[in-house]
């Protein structure tokens, strides 16, 4: 996402974690993490983890898919990705 300054990282992990708060099925502990993992050329790069129920793994792809929708149209001008869920899922 574009640096504009620690209000907008701020406001950028406050607009993640409602994003992550609003979606069914995200569980609530361990508490979700938003992270900056780089900050260069005027970008910054957040890395987010939250945690998902283990015992229907086939339903999670659902919430993960909804939870990428919401922070797209939560937090603006960002870019998302994700990484691997099969790698990701423990």
């Amino acid at each position: 996402m574009p640096d504009s300054g620690p209000e907008t990282i701020n406001r950028a992990e406050e607009q993640i974690r409602a994003a992550l708060d609003s979606a069914q099925g995200v569980l609530k502990q361990p508490d979700p993490e938003v992270v900056v993992t780089r900050a260069a050329s005027g970008t910054v790069d957040l890395h987010v983890v939250y945690w998902l129920p283990t015992a229907n793994l086939d339903a999670s792809t659902g919430v993960f898919s909804h939870v990428l929708e919401q922070v797209r149209s939560q937090v603006k001008g960002a870019e998302i990705s994700s990484l691997d869920t099969a790698a990701a899922a423990v």
